[in-house]
């Protein structure tokens, strides 16, 4: 009697899980949906945790756009097994992810739906002077969870979002001081200050300020921001200030410079734009460096 009153018990277990459609993968570990990432950064090998850092992945219905979850990849979990699990009800679903937001990224209206979501800088006020974005990385999938299958996968492939933009000032000289030397003042403008979930720009254009430093090995004043993907028609501009009383030095048209120097923007993943302005009292020459920056392994 014993055993039988236990398998009655065990029958009736399974038929209520049956009956509640979960499967194998969410009885074993509670999820039933895998995302693998890899970034190649235009090449063929994988080489993600060169790149990114952390992932911010959003779920959305793939019909209506509404909001289903989120989920954040720690770089713990990256460098592990570049893959984190999802649970999900069967359904079609767009799956959003930004690699490497940070302090200089704000993450907006993101449970308002699709259409409605925004990724932007975290400027606060219009008088707010910003140095940077951070080196984002961006990806969409669709995928199906099917009520006939155990689980589901699928591969999230990143692409670039952001430019790195390098400054290098040579001659100049602050006549408005007696005392040492004062860096100019370096910024890009105007570029879009955000964008929505298809990776399209939009949004107030802005400038950027990135602080100034002197190399003692190049003689120059560089300056460095990241921004967000432009591509090679948008109309920015560098502008250099006088760092005593920000008086307008010069203008150059960054569009200019990426057409004359044939720099491609649209075809690369990685894409880096150095530009050096050399002062004397015959005008500006201004010329791509033959110097390249040793990239510097990031700490997350």
């Amino acid at each position: 009697m014993k055993y039988k009153m236990l398998f009655i018990a065990l029958c009736s277990f399974a038929l209520i899980i049956f009956a509640s459609g979960c499967t194998k993968a969410e009885l074993c570990e509670g999820k039933n949906v895998t995302l693998y990432f890899q970034y190649k950064a235009g090449g063929t090998q994988d080489v993600l945790p060169e790149y990114i850092g952390s992932v911010m992945v959003y779920v959305y219905d793939a019909e209506t756009g509404k909001f289903v979850q989120s989920a954040k990849v720690s770089n713990n979990q990256l460098l592990s097994s570049q893959q984190t699990d999802l649970l999900l009800d069967p359904g079609k679903y767009d799956v959003i992810c930004w690699g490497n937001v940070n302090d200089n990224t704000l993450l907006a209206n993101v449970t308002l739906g699709k259409t409605k979501a925004i990724i932007a800088n975290t400027r606060t006020s219009s008088e707010q002077q910003l140095k940077t974005t951070d080196p984002l990385y961006y990806a969409k999938t669709t995928l199906e969870v099917s009520s006939e299958k155990l689980s589901s996968s699928a591969e999230v492939n990143f692409c670039c979002a952001h430019i790195d933009i390098w400054v290098y000032v040579k001659g100049i000289i602050d006549q408005s001081t007696t005392t040492a030397s004062i860096a100019p003042v370096i910024s890009v403008g105007y570029l879009p200050s955000s964008c929505d979930f298809d990776m399209r720009a939009q949004g107030d254009k802005i400038c950027y300020y990135p602080e100034s430093s002197y190399r003692e090995d190049r003689l120059v004043y560089m300056s460095h921001c990241s921004v967000f993907r432009f591509d090679e028609n948008t109309d920015a501009s560098i502008y250099v200030y006088n760092g005593s009383n920000r008086k307008l030095i010069d203008k150059i048209s960054l569009c200019e410079f990426i057409s004359k120097n044939q720099i491609s923007i649209s075809q690369k993943e990685e894409v880096s734009i150095a530009i050096l302005l050399e002062y004397s009292p015959l005008g500006v020459t201004i010329s791509i460096p033959d110097w390249k920056e040793v990239p510097v392994s990031p700490q997350w």
